[in-house]
């Protein structure tokens, strides 16, 4: 199953209120690697991407929130990419402007968010949420998130894993509330309007080599009760 109707899409880009929504699919491509299967995904009511119990779903190099050149301000109302109850969906190389980034929600694992570029989200960058501790193991890997009004990335619950992504001036870079066994390494979080990391009741994690210079307040700030944690080599 193929979406990459980019002209359609353009044609009905202002009169748009809905959403490209994925209900219950596998194994389906939101866009591609080549230019002329981009997707542009702006100006719609709701999100910009909807899946739901979606399996093994693609979504690459979309221009959400914005127009084909990435330079209007064409917000959706809520998130431009959302993921509930799905599991090992690749999302990688899309642009997303002017709307609430990527909110991962309720029972979605191993879920791969790769070398994206979030900028001016109105809420946090990239957001995850399931229901509990328990394993989901999305990882967040090579993004770009600059000028969030909240958080770069927000992790709440799990274990998830973020290598190597570059955060700039958003009000905290990396905020983790009530997590378990994180993986936060190799990342550079720098500018940030508060903190660069923000660990709140988060245990047995590994926050290693991370480049955490030029924050408003703290580096890394953590908050009790935080157990089991091992800090090492960051900077």
């Amino acid at each position: 199953f193929l979406i990459a109707s980019r002209a359609a899409l353009i044609a009905a880009l202002i009169e748009s209120l809905s959403n490209t929504y994925s209900f219950k699919t596998l194994n389906t491509t939101i866009g591609g690697s080549l230019s002329t299967e981009t997707n542009i995904i702006s100006a719609n009511g709701n999100n910009g991407i909807d899946l739901f119990q979606a399996t093994n779903t693609i979504i690459q190099g979309n221009k959400i929130g914005t127009n084909l050149n990435g330079v209007a301000a064409l917000g959706n109302v809520y998130n431009g990419i959302y993921i509930e109850s799905s599991y090992k969906n690749i999302i990688k190389y899309n642009q997303i402007n002017i709307t609430s980034g990527i909110y991962i929600f309720s029972n979605s694992y191993d879920n791969s968010l790769n070398s994206n570029n979030i900028t001016l989200s109105t809420k946090d960058g990239i957001k995850i949420e399931p229901d509990s501790n328990k394993p989901v193991n999305n990882t967040i890997i090579d993004n770009l998130i600059i000028n969030s009004t909240e958080a770069g990335i927000r992790v709440l619950y799990g274990n998830n894993t973020l290598l190597s992504n570059e955060i700039y001036n958003n009000t905290v870079g990396i905020e983790a509330d009530d997590a378990l066994n994180l993986n936060i390494s190799s990342n550079i979080i720098a500018f940030n309007r508060q903190d660069g990391i923000n660990l709140s009741s988060v245990n047995g994690s590994l926050i290693d080599n991370n480049n955490v210079s030029f924050n408003s307040r703290h580096g890394i700030y953590v908050i009790s009760p935080s157990n089991g944690n091992n800090l090492t080599s960051n900077f």
